[in-house]
């Protein structure tokens, strides 16, 4: 008799917390999961000059630009990517105190 008691009601609590749990996670969405990603979309929107421009993409191909400007451009990118001896060098952090 004594252990159908206690069984029932560890049966019973189970139920309860499962209910509890499931009603938890079945709640609406919080104001910022509404709100989420609004204001991202807003400082693009107020960042960008022209929207028609960024709406429509220009896919004709650049057939000229000043050759010092890029002959610059590819100077800074060869000279920041670094040779492979530097990028393959083990990274070492120290959290002693």
């Amino acid at each position: 008799m004594k252990s159908t008691q206690t069984l029932n009601i560890c049966l019973l609590t189970g139920i309860v917390m499962a209910i509890a749990l499931t009603t938890g996670c079945a709640s609406g969405p919080t104001r910022v999961e509404e709100d989420y990603g609004n204001s991202v979309r807003a400082m693009r929107q107020a960042q960008t000059m022209d929207p028609v421009a960024a709406a429509t993409v220009d896919t004709t191909p650049i057939t000229s630009t000043d050759g010092q400007r890029m002959e610059n451009v590819l100077k800074t990118y060869r000279q920041s990517v670094g040779s492979p001896a530097e990028t393959g060098k083990t990274i070492e952090f120290d959290i002693s105190d």
